[in-house]
């Protein structure tokens, strides 16, 4: 059925997205690179995504939309 596959779809993305967190925040920490990620899929997340300007700002518009967000909420309930 076709809203079981939209429902799927949802929970895939976001098990990719916390993966993806998860693997920045060990990044950001100077943890290495996890066991279960291959080397070259390291090294690419760094130079092709980590430090690119493009996210970085991709980032700050984020992190600032869910404080203006949160920020929002607060006073409204």
């Amino acid at each position: 059925m076709e809203e079981n596959k939209e429902y799927a779809m949802k929970q895939l993305q976001k098990q990719f997205r916390n993966k993806h967190h998860h693997l920045y925040q060990a990044y950001l920490q100077n943890k290495g690179r996890p066991h279960d990620v291959p080397p070259e899929d390291w090294n690419w997340l760094i130079h092709n995504k980590w430090k690119d300007s493009k996210f970085k700002v991709k980032l700050f518009f984020i992190i600032y939309l869910k404080f203006e967000i949160y920020f929002l909420f607060t006073f409204i309930v």
